[in-house]
């Protein structure tokens, strides 16, 4: 949180801290009903578009969940670990989540054998559908009791969803990390992409990293005094780059051959 953001987040904050302090878990913030609704917004969006994205770029496809994978193995041991005891049979559940997949993912194998591509994709739509429609209409709200002296009822009701689909939302994500984030294709990139910024972020702070910034970067710089605020401006600078920008701007400061004072 930023300080000039400090005092809206204390007048949003107050209802919870004056009249629900009843209701805080050690360790857990309390959030209101409308932070719950958007937390559990974000957790369907990005479980279930993570999926669409990885089939769509090929890292789950139809062969991904056939025979014994040590990968999946892990996904079913740790999220069994996370549901102990509520009573809920992951492996069922992971097999019931895999033919909702299955049945929206191009089983021929072969150029010759493949679907059209507008098909392939309105089949990926389809179960991105399905699911979303799925898990936004399976939660409902509980009540947490209310003080007679509240101001509002945002802090009133909790967002509870079954837990046959909180463990499908979780081997989502589960999934995903496993097959795609920690494949070598994607911690290659990641790798190579925190090297870039570790250097640019290294060029834009040492001795002549004012001049190396823009003239409009500068003019941020100057107005809270070079030295104090040019770590700042030159993590909001390098954060406002694109994945093209960011690489020009690194070959232009360390690769001999690229770069020229004609380039814009």
């Amino acid at each position: 949180m930023y300080a000039a953001d400090g005092e809206t987040v204390s007048w949003a904050s107050e209802e919870a801290s004056s009249h629900y302090s009843e209701f805080r878990i050690p360790g857990e913030e309390l959030r209101s009903f409308e932070c719950e609704i958007m937390n559990l917004a974000d957790d369907i969006a990005f479980s279930v578009h993570d999926l669409e994205d990885s089939i769509h770029a090929g890292y789950i496809d139809a062969h991904t969940f056939e025979g014994n994978d040590r990968r999946i193995e892990r996904v079913l041991d740790k999220v069994a670990e996370v549901f102990k005891g509520e009573g809920e049979d992951v492996q069922k559940t992971y097999c019931r989540l895999v033919k909702y997949i299955s049945g929206h993912i191009d089983q021929s194998s072969g150029d010759s054998g493949a679907l059209p591509h507008r098909r392939r994709k309105s089949r990926r739509k389809e179960l991105t559908s399905f699911l979303i429609g799925r898990y936004i209409n399976a939660p409902w709200r509980k009540d947490r009791g209310q003080k007679k002296d509240a101001v509002s009822d945002r802090y009133r009701y909790d967002v509870v969803m079954p837990t046959e689909h909180s463990v499908e939302m979780r081997l989502l994500r589960e999934l995903v990390h496993e097959l795609v984030i920690r494949s070598e294709r994607v911690v290659t990139l990641e790798e190579k992409a925190k090297f870039i910024v570790r250097k640019l972020f290294d060029k834009f702070t040492g001795d002549k990293g004012y001049y190396l910034l823009p003239d409009d970067w500068r003019e941020l710089s100057d107005h809270g005094g070079r030295d104090a605020s040019l770590p700042r401006v030159a993590c909001d600078y390098i954060s406002g780059m694109t994945d093209d920008y960011a690489l020009k701007t690194y070959s232009r400061l360390f690769l001999p051959a690229q770069g020229s004072i004609f380039d814009v």
